[in-house]
């Protein structure tokens, strides 16, 4: 059975079953979906090996036009779990041992990812280079916070990224965090339902609107790592507390919180620093430092005065300062990335000394050690979609590797090379990060100034955009709409312990559960002083 044949004779080559007159060797394929929307005739039928991925996108489009179906999308397609980047002959001599022409070939298909093109916008520029990225949804509204090199903090609304002519000014909060470069940060939320608040004053501040709190932690070359609050209808940062590190502060995660503002129901958090001496530091933050935000005094009328940060008025919050939980000397050089599992029970480190280890914070011991080739700049687990024991990490040698954090017994070293590897040139990769909720896509941003899309199933990248003149030094995710078939439209992103809803969203929508339509970007700032938005295709 043949499915239905367009009168063009170039579509007519691409599906005739018998064909004496075509010379092209031909295979049977089926191909399948996991997404409604886009699925075609399952019967087999005949194509020819010379098609690649454009040519069998267009194999797909016809079909879909055959039924009803309208779309101008590029897809992907993988056999036996590799993606198709050769013309299906070439591909089936790679892998002649594992797959036979002769047999049916199934071709699974799904939309492409690639770089919106279109919607890259003019990027904003700061006074210094931007080191750190953190985004954080505060009420369905992405909010991106970038540290800075001469010790600013910046905070942006995503949208005027995407903006064609957008008004930085008004959408974005700056202050002075640190005396030096702020090498790391990471951000959370606080929202509070009830219209009044205890400020730092012991005074009511009254509000007609529920309030947000953005809560950010910063860590500098200054040697402390500071803790604020901004809310956002106010603009004022308040500092809560600052911690005192040996070395300069390289890297920082904390451990998910709760978004209730009832001390009761939030428990303690753990915040994690690695310094440049290779020590890890570990801080429980009391419940009544995240819970209680700090709010400008309800008897300052002058805008300026409250947009001031001055130390003197910049009190805590909560009735005791962090105290420190446990230092380690975790690497015998600079400590330069950290992740933890959402449970809190164990964490990842990257270090310069050329090792990534996996840690059991319950026992604050070391129970594996996996060497690495070179330097490695940063690390990330794969989220939950996926398998939560595969991590990447980025290198100076231009590579990202991928690895399984389960092999190696206790206290023990493991000399086993990486799982996989990908790069594109040999410039010093800063950062990698996982695309939030998906199971094989993660960014990666380079010292050349482009920031890269990979796919973990394909050796060559998806895309790549030279985003920055200068190094391109941090990259973060953001998401510009989720939209279900009836229409709602939800906000979403990467918060450290905050709203999960669009990840999960995302991850029902690749499971084939749910039909959504959800638009990332990667979000970069590099040495050029530039903050950019790099815009996916929509990803279901």
């Amino acid at each position: 059975e043949n499915p239905t044949v367009s009168s063009k004779p170039h579509t007519q080559k691409l599906y005739m079953m018998n064909n004496d007159d075509d010379d092209d060797v031909k295979v049977r394929v089926r191909f399948i979906t996991q997404h409604e929307k886009f699925r075609v005739t399952e019967t087999p039928f005949m194509v020819p090996t010379s098609l690649g991925r454009k040519g069998l996108s267009e194999v797909i489009t016809h079909l879909l036009e055959g039924n009803s179906k309208e779309t101008s999308m590029a897809f992907d397609f993988m056999i036996q779990g590799n993606l198709i980047r050769l013309s299906l002959s070439k591909f089936l001599a790679r892998f002649k041992n594992s797959i036979s022409s002769e047999d049916t070939i199934t071709i699974e298909y799904f939309p492409a990812a690639n770089i919106d093109s279109e919607k890259v916008n003019s990027p904003i520029t700061v006074p210094g280079w931007i080191g750190s990225i953190s985004t954080v949804n505060v009420r369905n509204q992405e909010i991106i916070v970038a540290g800075c090199y001469d010790g600013n903090v910046q905070i942006i609304v995503s949208s005027s990224l995407f903006e064609s002519q957008p008004d930085h000014t008004s959408a974005r909060i700056d202050f002075q965090a640190h005396s030096e470069p702020v090498r790391a940060l990471c951000t959370w939320t606080i929202d509070l339902d009830n219209s009044t608040f205890k400020s730092s004053q012991g005074r009511k501040a009254k509000s007609d609107q529920p309030q947000s709190i953005i809560s950010i932690a910063t860590a500098s070359k200054d040697h402390t790592v500071k803790l604020w609050n901004v809310a956002l209808h106010n603009s004022t940062p308040r500092l809560l507390s600052t911690l005192k590190c040996t070395s300069s502060a390289e890297s920082l995660h904390i451990s998910p919180i709760s978004s209730s503002a009832s001390p009761s129901q939030s428990p303690q958090s753990l915040l994690l620093c690695g310094d440049w001496s290779g020590c890890l530091r570990g801080w429980k933050l009391p419940t009544d430092l995240l819970a209680v935000p700090g709010a400008a005094p309800a008897d300052v009328d002058d805008a300026k005065k409250r947009r001031k940060v001055d130390s003197s008025s910049s009190l805590a919050v909560g009735s005791s300062d962090p105290q420190v939980s446990f230092t380690i000397k975790a690497h015998s050089q600079a400590l330069s990335g950290l992740d933890m599992d959402p449970n809190a029970s164990s964490l990842l480190t990257c270090s310069w000394d050329h090792s990534l280890k996996v840690w059991d914070l319950e026992r604050q011991d070391c129970v594996a050690t996996l060497v690495c080739p070179k330097v490695a700049t940063s690390v990330q687990k794969r989220p939950l979609t996926g398998d939560a024991c595969v991590a990447a990490t980025s290198h100076v040698d231009g590579k990202v590797r991928l690895w399984d954090t389960r092999v190696g017994g206790a206290s023990e070293v493991n000399h086993a090379t990486s799982v996989a590897s990908f790069g594109r040139s040999t410039q010093w990769v800063s950062q990698v990060r996982w695309l939030p909720g998906s199971e094989f896509l993660f960014g990666a941003a380079d010292y050349s100034g482009a920031v890269t899309l990979w796919d973990c199933r394909a050796a060559s990248p998806l895309a790549c955009n030279a985003a920055h003149s200068g190094k391109a030094l941090c990259l973060g995710w953001t998401s510009i709409a989720a939209k279900s078939d009836t229409g709602e439209v939800a906000k979403g992103g990467e918060s450290v312990g905050g709203n999960r809803s669009t990840r999960r969203k995302v991850a029902a929508a690749e499971e084939g559960t749910v039909q959504a339509e959800v638009q990332w970007a990667m979000v970069s700032g590099g040495s050029d002083s530039c903050l950019r938005a790099t815009p996916l295709t929509r990803t279901y």
